[in-house]
């Protein structure tokens, strides 16, 4: 089966306005109905977003959620050993904070403009004694107040924005006149197998009364999201149950160590069908490289894009479309004045090569994609038919909101 096209495109996880099929920034969806389409999940992101009511999933765009698509996970390969669960938060929780939101929201009606407060809630993790606290992007977008409040605390403090990328859906806020501030232990993500133990710490619901602690294991790990509103990988998939809310906070392992920034939760499928136990972090050794800049406060880079929405290639395609290759991605649509319509790509395409790396899938031509920068000018190899072509492009940016 074919699977959903999957979008070369890293967007801002909050803009409300929905991007367009391909990477360009302009154009709509091709809205034609497909006969076969790979199982559609609905995602939804776990903050209490602004906007979206302080214990309401945020489903973007749309009462049904987004699409998304994966990549492969790793084979089960479970290691011995109890949890000592108690321990664990013994050394992390100190160093959980929930996070509020407060703002205002313009939106433009039939009858003008109007102005609406909005409230949201997400986690935060601690990570310097002076008040520096990581989170998700999502959860902080757009307030014009920021509080947070420490387990044990009855009263919220006030925080500023210290920098934040939408891209990667990271950010970091910091407490104003703090010191001496317990902190939590950012991990190796890269040493988890499937079958780890981990916990999920957060302001689920945001619930009186302090976090919520959810105990469960490491399900998958490498998932990748695609979808016109998000496009993160490296993900850590586990059955930790996370709940709107727990946007932000830990996922951590049997040694209290910080493992990933829970992000994501799946709700359901593109048939109606409820699907659970599904949740995503975004793995900390993702996340570490960033923090340097955002504590500097730089602006974000925009987010590297070549115009095309691409499917993994199937034998009904490969038929279809008479090209010799087993695997590839397919363009399915191209953006007008995009680089990939500048460089000759067309629907039909099969790409087999981008930037030196081959590419099996559509979602190995996203990460490609991802792992360029504007401005850099690649290679890529691709079949029309049963001709092989080489091409040329320079990648393109998509500036995202912060």
């Amino acid at each position: 089966m074919a699977e959903e096209p999957t979008e070369v495109l890293v967007v801002d996880p909050e803009d409300s306005t929905p991007p367009p099929p391909a990477t360009a920034g302009v154009g709509e969806r091709d809205k034609t109905p497909r006969a076969a389409m790979s199982l559609l999940l609905v995602a939804a992101l776990i903050g209490g977003l602004l906007g979206g009511g302080i214990v309401a999933l945020a489903n973007r765009h749309n009462n049904n959620g987004t699409n998304v698509s994966f990549a492969p996970g790793t084979n089960l390969k479970l290691r011995s050993g109890a949890l000592d669960v108690q321990s664990v938060l013994a050394k992390a929780e100190p160093a959980v904070v929930s996070v509020e939101t407060d703002g205002f929201v313009r939106q433009d009606g039939f009858f003008g403009p109007t102005v609406s407060r909005v409230r949201g809630a997400g986690t935060g993790m601690v990570i310097s004694s002076d008040g520096e606290i990581l989170t998700n992007n999502h959860v902080i977008e757009g307030a014009q107040k920021i509080t947070v409040t420490f387990t044990g605390d009855k009263s919220p403090r006030d925080a500023d924005l210290v920098g934040a990328d939408a891209v990667n859906d990271v950010a970091i806020i910091k407490v104003r006149n703090a010191s001496g501030l317990k902190t939590v232990t950012l991990g190796n993500s890269s040493n988890l197998e499937v079958g780890d133990d981990v916990i999920a710490i957060g302001n689920a619901l945001a619930l009186v009364g302090g976090n919520t602690v959810t105990r469960g294991i490491v399900s998958a790990l490498n998932r990748s999201i695609d979808d016109p509103s998000e496009n993160l990988s490296h993900l850590i998939q586990t059955d930790a149950a996370i709940n709107a809310g727990n946007s932000g906070g830990p996922l951590v392992n049997a040694k209290g160590e910080v493992v990933g920034m829970n992000t994501v939760v799946i709700r359901g499928d593109g048939s109606g069908a409820t699907v659970e136990s599904i949740g995503f972090a975004i793995a900390i050794d993702s996340i570490k490289p960033l923090i340097d800049r955002l504590r500097s406060g730089a602006p974000a880079p925009g987010a590297p894009f070549i115009g095309v929405a691409s499917v993994s290639l199937t034998p009904d395609l490969k038929s279809q479309l008479g090209v010799p290759v087993d695997k590839g991605a397919v363009v399915q649509d191209v953006t007008a004045g995009s680089p990939a319509e500048n460089a000759g790509l067309q629907v039909g395409d099969v790409v087999v090569d981008f930037h030196g790396k081959s590419i099996g899938s559509s979602v190995d031509l996203v990460n490609a994609v991802r792992d360029t920068k504007a401005g850099d000018k690649v290679s890529f190899t691709y079949y029309r038919g049963d001709t092989k072509h080489d091409g040329t492009l320079t990648i393109g940016s998509r500036t995202v909101r912060q």
